[in-house]
């Protein structure tokens, strides 16, 4: 950008800066005029070929009108942050993500299910709970290797992600196991919705460089409050809800057993 692309006045500046971030970084130089204080903000600009631009703006007021003290004069400078910008967005998704599957992780995975239980105590409404295990994954990884594996897992947390509802929350436990999340969704509902994925999964085809596999799985579902009112007690019965359908021949949903949770 040449100097004659940009006019000498604030509201070319003001112009230039993306909408969502006009108002806090306008906001930021008033209150340092105010306070004749430097500022410092974040906020995008537009580069003259359209794409918008990470800056970091500093600045002052040097000069101003004596006898009303009427702003004449900012000097300041503007820093492409952009590079940095991209580095802190990556490091927040891996923070939450898995980084095999690009699910969240089991700390979102626990972040989420509290505030659906503090949404569900307060209006007085319940929610569900899936946990999901891929049947006979080992021999997989025995037959075709752990990248294989691997493919397994991404292209079954892809389906898993288009075939829930948009409102539902999917995460990567841990191995081949998953966990979604089901708000206001009664346990008669989310046992017809497991049927569906099930159902669904053995339709599944999973292309692998050698061959195309079909899989299955097993899925164990808890809701609140029946199953519990903590997230520790919902995860231990829809595991227990789990692993009661791998043992009874593995591709089918089983319903947590009920108990009493304080």
């Amino acid at each position: 950008m040449n100097r004659e692309d940009i006019n000498n006045d604030i509201s070319d500046w003001e112009s230039r800066i993306h909408p969502d971030d006009r108002e806090s970084i306008v906001s930021i130089v008033e209150k340092s005029i105010k306070t004749d204080k430097p500022y410092v903000g974040d906020f995008r600009m537009q580069h003259k070929d359209g794409h918008w631009v990470w800056i970091q703006g500093s600045g002052s007021l040097i000069e101003s009108q004596k006898l009303t003290d009427e702003p004449l004069r900012l000097c300041g400078i503007h820093q492409d942050i952009s590079y940095r910008k991209q580095m802190e967005k990556e490091l927040e998704f891996r923070a939450k993500h898995d980084c095999l599957t690009g699910l969240y992780n089991r700390v979102e995975l626990e972040k989420e299910c509290q505030e659906e239980i503090t949404r569900a105590r307060r209006y007085q409404h319940s929610f569900s709970i899936f946990m999901i295990d891929i049947d006979h994954f080992k021999p997989i990884n025995d037959t075709y290797g752990h990248l294989s594996g691997d493919q397994v897992l991404k292209q079954f947390a892809d389906f898993l992600k288009e075939t829930v509802r948009t409102t539902d929350y999917v995460a990567r436990y841990g191995g081949e196991e998953f966990v979604v999340i089901l708000p206001e969704t009664s346990l008669i509902k989310a046992e017809e919705l497991a049927e569906r994925l099930r159902v669904q999964t053995t339709e599944l085809d999973v292309s692998l460089q050698q061959t195309t596999l079909k899989i299955t799985i097993c899925i164990g579902i808890s809701s609140y409050p029946e199953h519990g009112k903590s997230y520790d007690k919902l995860l231990e019965a829809a595991d227990a809800a789990m692993y009661q359908s791998k043992n009874n021949g593995r591709n089918c949903v089983r319903l947590a057993s009920c108990h009493n949770d304080a």
